[in-house]
């Protein structure tokens, strides 16, 4: 992933990894994004290709993960605050929207979809 300057100029990168879907927080210093070995997901996938969320301050230091889910976890979008992030997951079987505080917690479901199609 990398960013340009509205103006123009040269890109710059913002990660050190293969990373999709990202979302800038609310004040600018940390990238949330999705990273796993492939974009394409499978139910109740176990292995290296799964999906979760990272965060990635722009300061430098080093990316940690959000997220540890035998899954998909995918779609991060920040709480206007910047405490929280919401994101799509299938960790009940079924896709729904989920929110995790950004510094600990757990994961809460907010959606009561009972089938996919988000």
């Amino acid at each position: 992933m990398f960013a340009v300057a509205p103006d123009g100029g040269l890109p710059a990168r913002l990660i050190d990894c293969s990373g999709s879907s990202g979302a800038l927080s609310p004040d600018g210093t940390t990238l949330a994004f999705v990273r796993g070995a492939t974009p394409w997901w499978r139910r109740r996938y176990h292995g290296s290709a799964n999906r979760d969320i990272w965060l990635k301050r722009l300061d430098g230091s080093a990316a940690v993960r959000l997220t540890t889910f035998d899954g998909s976890d995918s779609d991060p979008m920040w709480s206007p605050d910047g405490s929280k992030l919401y994101f799509l997951s299938d960790r009940d079987g079924v896709t729904n929207v989920w929110v995790k505080p950004v510094r600990g917690g757990e994961p809460r479901r907010v959606s009561d979809f009972d089938r996919d199609g988000l």
